[in-house]
């Protein structure tokens, strides 16, 4: 698998269902399952299959330990409790789902955000694990990201506006999955920019000429 487009694939939401998933990869299918409706109606249908089939297991008597299933759909639905801040502005509760506002300390146009690359800011985003990285990357309109592959799995959701990236064209709510095999370099919209989530559990390496050479100093 190089990239996957659009909408979580079934092994990401029966990861995301059982808590394989780290923190920021939960977080990422969180607020991708409240922007996306598709994914949300095939997240359901796949939680109904696992309630029908632990009824089934029932009434033949049999334990469903056996097939660790009481595990898994007793945590179906189990996120991370966290305060809630309050004050929102309507730009950023319009943006932002609730799974990700809960990880925000202010407002997005309040946020300390960091110059990365030219066009593209970033803020980081803490969470309670130390497993990767998470941050929102704010993307001009028309500005390319380096051309870069990876380490390990890189997943992006998109809150606001659009990027292409080869053939595809990510809107609000889409998610797209990356891996070592993938070697891409995502363009933001031209009218409107992109503002995305993205939750990475390896760095990324930089790949085009002038990229390699940065490579010894790109921040994890």
């Amino acid at each position: 698998m190089s990239m996957v487009v659009l909408h979580a694939d079934e092994g990401l939401m029966l990861d995301y269902a059982s808590g394989a998933l780290s923190e920021p990869m939960s977080l990422a299918m969180a607020t991708h399952l409240s922007l996306n409706k598709k994914s949300a109606v095939d997240y359901d249908a796949l939680n109904a299959v696992g309630g029908a089939l632990l009824e089934d297991l029932h009434a033949v008597g049999a334990d469903e330990d056996d097939f660790g299933l009481s595990d898994v759909l007793s945590r179906l639905d189990d996120e991370p409790v966290r305060a809630r801040p309050v004050g929102f502005s309507s730009v950023t509760t319009d943006v932002v789902p609730a799974p990700l506002r809960d990880y925000l300390p202010s407002d997005l146009d309040t946020l300390p955000w960091r110059r990365v690359a030219p066009g593209v800011e970033e803020y980081s985003i803490r969470t309670g694990s130390n497993e990767g990285r998470t941050a929102l990357l704010k993307i001009q309109p028309g500005q390319s990201m380096p051309e870069h592959t990876h380490g390990g799995r890189e997943i992006t959701v998109v809150l606001k506006g659009s990027y292409v990236d080869g053939c595809e064209t990510y809107r609000r709510g889409d998610l797209q999955e990356a891996d070592e095999e993938a070697n891409h370099q995502p363009i933001a919209d031209h009218k409107d920019g992109c503002l995305c989530l993205i939750v990475l559990d390896a760095p990324v390496k930089l790949t085009g000429r002038v990229g390699r050479l940065l490579n010894p100093f790109i921040r994890f």
